[in-house]
């Protein structure tokens, strides 16, 4: 397990293409609507965007896979990591207006706040 934040560290480009295959095969075989990208680091990895997180987060994207085609469109949404979150935790309301945004597009009305 981690120590106090000295072994938590993001992967390196070597470590996210040797997953990324792994992680669009799965995308491929449930084929979802809507993927959201918890933090920086998946969003960037998914997205395919070096922008910040702030700068990617509060909107969609279409998702491109390289290792599997889908078999219709996946969009995907970025916002905070679940730890940084508690890290910030003036950052939740901004992270529930992301997920809300997947809710409506699902037609899922009844969770606003």
């Amino acid at each position: 397990p981690p120590e106090k934040h000295a072994n938590d560290r993001a992967p390196n480009a070597e470590e996210i293409a040797c997953c990324r295959k792994y992680i669009e095969q799965q995308i491929a075989i449930i084929c979802p609507k809507y993927v959201i990208a918890l933090g920086g680091v998946a969003a960037k990895a998914l997205i395919g965007d070096a922008g910040s997180l702030g700068a990617l987060r509060g909107k969609f994207h279409n998702l491109h896979l390289d290792s599997v085609e889908l078999q219709k469109p996946v969009q995907i949404i970025a916002t905070f990591h679940p730890a940084a979150l508690l890290r910030n935790p003036n950052w939740k309301k901004d992270a529930w207006q992301d997920l809300q945004m997947v809710m409506d597009k699902l037609g899922l009305k009844g969770a606003r706040k």
